[in-house]
């Protein structure tokens, strides 16, 4: 039975099923998350895989990884001793190598004044707030440990 459903008719149960937020936050399901299983899944994923995660691509992009890494790192460590919300300071990693990535630019920085990141801290706060309503209402993260709706 196992054999018969994972083998033979796996296509049939390879799509996600169809939702409202698949349709709205991706333009009519072409987004790769999710687009059925068919002809053009498999040509995105073939132009997301050799574009956007090739060898060569993230080996350009390790310096970025690597520096960010190290600001995140001494960032919780001046803040040793004292309580931090882990999520918050993640989710300014996670931003600051992405940002850096997709647009070139250093939103967060040692170098720049305190009003200036702070104006960075509005702004990713903003884009931070657009993505967590973009997951809330695509409901991508209902579900596992952590959850809190």
């Amino acid at each position: 039975m196992a054999r018969q459903f994972l083998k033979v008719h796996d296509t049939v149960f390879a799509s996600r099923p169809a939702v409202a937020a698949g349709k709205y936050t991706s333009y009519n399901y072409s987004d790769l998350t999710w687009a059925p299983y068919g002809p053009y899944w498999r040509q995105a994923r073939k132009i997301y895989f050799t574009e956007v995660l090739n060898p060569k691509k993230l080996e350009s992009f390790e310096h970025i990884r690597i520096e960010e890494r190290r600001n995140f790192i001494s960032r919780l460590r001046s803040l040793s001793g004292n309580p931090i919300v882990l999520r918050d300071h993640l989710s300014r990693y996670t931003l600051s190598i992405i940002c850096r990535m997709a647009l070139s630019n250093k939103y967060f920085s040692i170098d720049k004044t305190e009003d200036e990141n702070d104006d960075a801290i509005i702004k990713v706060d903003e884009l931070r707030g657009l993505l967590d309503e973009w997951f809330f209402f695509s409901g991508a993260l209902k579900s596992g440990i952590g959850y809190r709706g």
